[in-house]
């Protein structure tokens, strides 16, 4: 399992009326996260398109001052779709602060017509690899 990491550090512009990182804030980063892993995997990323955030848990606060940081795991491929898992941890206290699911589309630009992907995933190499993508199967699209 191939994991793509990015950070972000949460300034106070990134913040709610608590004080905590701004969910519309957080989602933007992760979809962001999600893209840049799939495009690097899939190769062509003008072919790949959002088509659903499935599932975001937020499980902790974030502070301003800590760094957002995003793993993101491609946790099923079929079809023209694309499940990318991403979790959010901070620096400051590495627990898990967000989780979920987005999905991508391979589609030809030109017509707009879905097509298929060339991805393929191996077999899950532990328990938690095996977690996220059962997880992922929850999520079918055409």
């Amino acid at each position: 399992m191939k994991i793509h990491t990015s950070s972000h550090l949460v300034r106070p512009e990134y913040l709610n009326h608590h004080g905590t990182l701004y969910a519309g804030t957080s989602v933007d980063w992760m979809v962001e996260a999600a893209f840049s892993a799939v495009a690097q995997e899939h190769g062509i990323p003008d072919e790949l398109v959002c088509l659903k955030i499935e599932e975001m848990v937020y499980k902790q606060p974030v502070e301003s001052g800590d760094i957002f940081i995003i793993s993101s795991t491609i946790a099923r491929a079929s079809g023209s779709s694309i499940v990318v898992h991403v979790e959010a941890t901070t620096q400051m206290s590495r627990l898990s602060c967000v989780e979920g699911y987005i999905t991508f589309v391979t589609w030809d630009a030109q017509s707009r017509i879905s097509k298929p992907h060339r991805l393929s995933l191996d077999e899950a190499a532990d328990a938690r690899e095996s977690e996220i993508r059962a997880g992922a199967n929850k999520f079918k699209h055409k």
